[in-house]
C-alpha cells in the first residue's frame, strides 16, 4: 500500500471513531442500572463430619456510595438485621443507674423499731387458747355414729327401680301414698297373689340395722283374716315371717312397722311383701317408704333378689 493510501485510511478511521464517540456520549446521557442478581450455587453441603454453607455472587453487602450515587448490595437490600443495630444500646445504661441507687437501704434502717412493736401483738394468742374447748364439743357429736338408709327407691316415686322387683298383682299407684305421690298396691282383685321384693347386703360392721315400712289396708271383706299380706325377711330357704297384715287389720290409715335386723349383719337378706286374696270382696294392701337404716357401718351394697314367684 502506498503512503498516501495509508494516510487516507487512518483519517477515515479517526473520523468514524469520533462519530461513534459522539453517538455513545449521546446515548450514555440516559443511563440505567438494572436490578440483576446472580443466584444459584449457594446453600448447604456436607460430607462425613464436615459441612459448608456457601453463597454465590454476594462479595459485599450493604450500601456503597461514591459522589452523588449510592449502590445497595445484597439479597433484598434494605431488609435485614442491619436496621435494628442503630437503636442505641447505651439507653440501657441510664435505666440501670436508677436500679443501682440503693433507695431501699435507708428505709430499712428506720423501719425495724416500728416493726418490733407489732410483734408485741402476740398477746391475743392466750385468748385463743380458751376458744377450742367449746368448739371441740360440737365437732365430736357429728362424728359419733353415722346412719343412713341403704335400701334405695323405697318411696317408689321413681317406680319400681333396682333393687326392687315385683310379680303377680302388684303395681305402683297414686291411689294412696304415705309421702310423695306414689306407693305400691298388692292384691286389689279376687283370687290373686302379688309380691314386692328387694335384696340388700347388710354390712358386718354395722352397730344397728333397722327395717321400717308403712302399710295401708283398704277392704270391704267382713270375713276375718280372709285376705292377707305377710312380710318376710331372709334368703330363700331361710325366710322368716315378721308380720302378717290382713283385711281385719286397722283400715283406711297409714301405719308404720319396724323390725330389728341386727342379727342379719354381714348377710344377704331379702325384704318381701307377699299378698293373697280370696274370691270375694277384694282387699288392697299399700306399701310405702320402706327403709333399711344402718348405723356405724363403712361398707354397703344394694343387690336385687327374686325369692319366689306366684301365679
Amino acid at each position: 500500500m502506498s503512503k498516501r493510501k495509508a494516510t487516507a485510511l487512518l483519517v477515515a478511521l479517526l473520523c468514524g471513531l469520533s462519530v461513534a464517540g459522539v453517538a455513545w456520549a449521546m446515548f450514555s446521557a440516559s443511563y440505567a442500572i438494572n436490578w440483576d442478581v446472580i443466584a444459584g450455587g449457594g446453600g448447604h453441603a456436607s460430607s462425613g463430619g464436615y459441612a459448608v454453607d456457601g453463597s454465590v455472587g454476594q462479595p459485599a453487602v450493604g450500601p456503597l456510595s461514591g459522589g452523588s450515587y449510592t449502590l445497595v448490595g445484597g439479597f433484598w437490600p434494605g431488609i435485614g438485621a442491619e436496621t435494628p443495630t442503630p437503636t442505641p444500646t447505651g439507653t440501657l445504661l441510664p435505666t440501670s443507674t436508677p436500679t443501682a441507687t440503693p433507695t431501699p437501704t435507708p428505709t430499712t434502717t428506720g423501719s425495724p423499731p416500728p416493726t418490733s412493736t407489732p410483734t408485741a401483738t402476740l398477746t391475743p394468742t392466750p385468748t385463743a387458747t380458751g376458744s377450742p374447748p367449746p368448739t371441740s364439743t360440737p365437732t365430736a357429736t357429728p362424728t359419733g355414729v353415722a346412719c343412713e338408709n341403704i335400701l334405695p327407691h323405697g318411696d317408689f316415686e321413681a317406680g319400681l327401680r333396682p333393687p326392687w322387683g315385683a310379680v303377680g298383682e302388684t303395681q305402683v299407684t297414686t291411689v294412696q301414698a304415705h309421702t310423695g305421690t306414689y306407693s305400691v298396691r298388692l292384691g286389689g282383685a279376687d283370687n290373686v297373689g302379688g309380691e314386692l321384693f328387694a335384696g340388700v347386703e347388710l354390712p358386718p360392721d354395722a352397730t344397728s340395722i333397722t327395717l321400717s315400712y308403712w302399710w295401708y289396708v283398704e277392704s270391704s271383706d267382713q270375713d276375718l283374716n280372709a285376705d292377707i299380706m305377710v312380710v318376710v325377711l331372709g334368703d330363700e330357704g331361710g325366710e322368716i315371717n315378721i308380720e302378717t297384715i290382713t283385711n281385719s287389720s286397722p283400715r283406711n290409715a297409714w301405719h308404720q312397722s319396724t323390725f330389728d335386723m341386727g342379727s342379719y349383719a354381714g348377710q344377704f337378706s331379702g325384704v318381701i311383701f307377699h299378698a293373697e286374696t280370696n274370691g270375694w270382696s277384694p282387699t288392697s294392701f299399700y306399701v310405702d317408704d320402706v327403709r333399711v337404716q344402718i348405723c356405724g357401718a363403712s361398707q354397703r351394697a344394694y343387690l336385687p333378689i327374686v325369692l319366689k314367684s306366684y301365679p
